[in-house]
């Protein structure tokens, strides 16, 4: 008799008996295992990577815009307090938190008198009382003014900053020049950008309408750059200056091209036809005052019609100085001694009528608003293979008439047939259609199908595999009681001694080459409960153990 004692490796301290552990280990799986596990663990790492790609993130909503630099750093530093979280954008200008938080922080903001944007409005008045002096409450009441104008303009898209200044003159009943108000407005914008005609016009409109007599005439506008855009009794101009008149223009052009091009298009055909305008606009502007007097209608024909008359009538008679009547002091203050004896009679009249008539006054005010037509010049190319020579006067024509052009403003307009290369709308085309051509049915591109069913044709492979490796079903193992040792001796069934059965049935169930230790490790991969109770058997180990 021969004691076996299992081989029990003595523990292992320090890094190198964990690598050696950990080594032994891993040895201890079979390939398919140890792909299996490489595989799992690639997966891990694929599906943490996606769920972080792919993982929908919350939506960032603006809290605050505009925000000066003291502003941002105390409004953070609440949010950090109140654990939530935020981005900053528009260089650290515009905070943005989750959507579902915008409303709670900007009430927790509020509740903590943030910001201080340096503007005050009608808010000021809150703090007046009865000690201050009316001086001090017309110049709050002007300062509320300014900063909410302010406030208003800065609420305009493409408007960073805004200045707002009034002039506004003392409320004196017994004045006898009445005083106009004025404002000045100065406006910064975002980045490099500029503001066009309208959103000066607007802002011109703004100020003159939320100040008391205040014409919009008065109001003064400009830029950061120091450029007046807007000027007392002046012209509106965009911050773009002639910008905007270039747009204009461009903008006139193509859409005309574009209408014609569309008409030829559906004659000749799309692509047949290339059509080019240039324009020349007015942009001046100008007012005419004109007066027409006429006369009245009246019952009488002929005759005027009174609108007022007054008559004046003086009628004097008398005799002429007596002998009394004295001279006049002569040039050296002495009497004149040249008498004026001598008796006669006078007599005066005057009659006077005045009659003011009725009179018909027309007075008219024309205004010429900028963008009218100078000049037209359209030319037009056409595909010599869609339009002959005997239809260019038509085409011509039609163009002219679709243009609106004028041979009194010197309009021109040249058709011309050449063969148009059309490679490139082939080339597109051809694109799109190879586009359509790869999705599906749903709009789905292909290769998503193909990347799916090789995938499915991968996994389908794996599970076949792994039932392929555990065979049709497991062996049967028979397992016996053994006796009881006599005398010490362990008696083992010849018949379960011997593993030529159970290799015997291994070899004729495996789907290997037959080679017996090959269908021996499989027989152990499948079945490791069952070869492991078997060798208790055989090692006469007749107690019992946990399955």
């Amino acid at each position: 008799m021969s004691d076996i004692a299992p081989n029990v490796d003595a523990p292992q301290g320090g890094l190198g008996g964990l690598k050696r552990k950990a080594s032994e280990s891993f040895n201890a799986f079979s390939p398919t295992q140890r792909l299996m596990m490489g595989a799992a663990a690639a997966a891990v790492v694929v599906g943490v990577l996606a769920l972080s790609v792919f993982a929908p993130k919350p939506e960032m909503t603006p809290l605050m815009t505009n925000l000066a630099a003291t502003d941002a750093q105390a409004i953070t530093t609440q949010l950090e307090s109140l654990g939530i979280t935020y981005e900053l954008s528009a260089g650290g200008s515009t905070i943005l938190v989750p959507a579902d938080k915008v409303y709670q922080a900007r009430i927790d903001i509020a509740s903590v008198d943030m910001p201080s944007s340096g503007k005050v409005g009608y808010g000021i008045l809150d703090n007046s009382d009865l000690t201050s002096s009316e001086f001090n409450q017309q110049v709050n009441y002007q300062r509320a003014m300014e900063g909410e104008l302010a406030m208003t303009i800065e609420a305009m898209s493409g408007v960073s900053s805004a200045t707002v200044h009034l002039a506004l003159p003392k409320n004196n009943t017994f004045a006898l020049d009445e005083q106009k108000a004025t404002a000045s407005v100065m406006v910064k914008t975002n980045g490099n950008g500029t503001l066009s005609s309208s959103q000066v016009q607007a802002i011109v409109n703004l100020v003159s309408g939320g100040i008391e007599n205040l014409a919009s005439a008065d109001v003064t506008v400009a830029d950061a750059d120091g450029k007046v855009l807007a000027a007392p009794g002046g012209v509106i101009s965009g911050g773009g200056g002639n910008g905007d008149n270039q747009e204009t223009t461009a903008t006139f052009e193509a859409t005309l091209a574009s209408s014609i091009e569309n008409m030829l298009g559906s004659m000749v055909g799309k692509g047949k036809a290339k059509v080019t305008v240039a324009a020349d606009l007015d942009f001046n502007s100008s007012k005419q005052i004109s007066e027409t007097f006429s006369a009245p209608a009246t019952i009488a024909p002929g005759e005027a019609l009174a609108i007022n008359e007054s008559v004046k009538s003086e009628q004097y008679s008398g005799t002429g100085a007596g002998a009394n009547a004295e001279g006049v002091l002569g040039p050296e203050g002495s009497a004149d001694a040249t008498s004026l004896g001598g008796a006669g009679n006078g007599a005066y009249q005057l009659d006077e009528r005045q009659v003011n008539n009725a009179v018909n006054k027309v007075v008219e005010e024309t205004s010429k608003a900028p963008g009218a037509i100078n000049r037209l010049s359209v030319a037009v190319v056409v595909d010599e293979a869609a339009v002959g020579p005997d239809q260019i006067t038509e085409v011509q024509n039609l163009v002219s008439a679709a243009a609106g052009l004028s041979p009194e403003r010197g309009d021109v307009v040249a058709v011309s047939r050449f063969a148009l290369d059309d490679s490139e709308t082939e080339a597109m085309q051809e694109a799109i259609e190879a586009r359509e051509a790869t999705k599906g049915a749903d709009g789905t591109p292909l290769w998503m199908y193909i990347v799916g069913g090789v995938v499915a044709l991968g996994v389908a492979a794996s599970f076949f595999r792994s039932k392929r490796a555990k065979g049709s079903g497991p062996v049967e193992l028979r397992l016996h009681e053994l006796p009881p040792a006599n005398d010490g001796m362990i008696v083992v069934d010849p018949e379960l001694a011997s593993p030529e059965p159970a290799l015997a049935a291994v070899g004729a169930r495996s789907t290997a080459s037959g080679d017996r230790r090959e269908a021996l490790g499989d027989l152990i991969d499948n079945q490791p409960d069952e070869v492991a109770e078997l060798l208790r058997s055989w090692l006469g180990d007749r107690r019992e153990t946990p399955r």
